[in-house]
């Protein structure tokens, strides 16, 4: 589980050439689905449009299909949220110039996208 903008900072920042995130969210159910993204030289990460998914499943279902049951595919779990918390709580304190930028502020979060469980350790720090 995570956010929108881990997915695109993950997208721009690893190795790994795309992210895929699945959303449910607030919005109604057509708006809801699959977000992907990918290395883009002029903006580092971007989210495909409609246009560029439907061409990837059109390409897609043009392939030949071969039997794949003996190839060796993979699946490997990554917990990006730990190195994305880290960047949050670098880039506060090099643009303020402190170590705890926000210790003398109350702040309020709001956690109805679900994101408390990643900003919150970021405030904290």
């Amino acid at each position: 589980m995570t956010t929108t903008p881990s997915m695109f900072f993950a997208a721009s920042t690893t190795e790994y050439s795309a992210s895929c995130m699945t959303t449910a969210s607030h919005l109604p159910a057509e708006k809801n689905g699959f977000k992907l993204f990918i290395k883009d030289p002029t903006y580092h990460a971007r989210c495909l449009s409609k246009e560029e998914v439907r061409q990837l499943l059109a390409d897609a279902t043009a392939l030949p299909t071969a039997d794949t049951s003996n190839e060796g595919g993979s699946a490997k779990f990554v917990d990006f949220v730990p190195t994305y918390q880290a960047h949050l709580v670098d880039t506060f304190r090099k643009r303020t110039s402190k170590d705890r930028p926000l210790e003398s502020l109350n702040i309020v979060l709001s956690t109805g996208s679900g994101s408390g469980f990643i900003v919150a350790p970021v405030l904290e720090r």
